[in-house]
């Protein structure tokens, strides 16, 4: 109880934990015993054309170009207004499955957090980059979502409590009569 008051605002798991979580689960394969779940991703992305047979010099000058956006921009909002900037393609789409990406972006996506962008792919006629902008479960997977929650409060909570024992064992004098 002690714990729980000094410490359990502390414990809360935020919702960028959750999707951290729910993501690491989904790329080890460490499904309950429910199909895997489907999710739908809000995604912006920003692409420059470049020629097919186009020399490496152009692909890193692209990648760079994209690199610098990846640091400006920081929402979806703002990717949103800067799409036109950029090639066809580029902008924000919701609703997409990681089966609808093509496959170097949709490897790097489950393991992003709202706001976070993929890394610079070369693809067959473009540079692109990829931002999630949300995401959301297919089916009914919040049962699996609480659990997830309950067991990182926990883990949080025996995390605080592990250090809190130390600091107690720390500062204990101990008189021997």
């Amino acid at each position: 109880e002690l714990i729980r008051r000094r410490y359990g605002s502390r414990t809360r798991a935020s919702e960028a934990d959750v999707e951290r979580e729910l993501a690491l689960l989904d790329a080890d394969g460490a499904m309950n015993d429910s199909a895997p779940s489907e999710r739908r991703y809000e995604i912006g992305f920003l692409v420059i054309a470049i020629s097919a047979d186009a020399p490496a010099e152009d692909v890193v000058e692209a990648s760079s170009q994209l690199s610098q956006a990846r640091n400006d921009i920081k929402t979806c909002d703002a990717l949103a207004a800067r799409a036109e900037d950029f090639g066809p393609g580029s902008g924000v789409r919701s609703n997409v499955l990681l089966k609808d990406v093509p496959p170097p972006l949709a490897q790097q996506i489950p393991t992003l957090v709202p706001g976070q962008f993929t890394d610079p792919v070369h693809l067959v006629n473009v540079v692109s980059i990829a931002m999630l902008c949300s995401t959301e479960n297919v089916g009914g997977d919040d049962q699996r979502v609480e659990e997830i929650r309950r067991e990182l409060v926990q883990t949080n909570f025996q995390r605080y409590a592990d250090a809190y024992l130390q600091e107690l064992r720390r500062d204990a004098i101990i008189e021997i009569r």
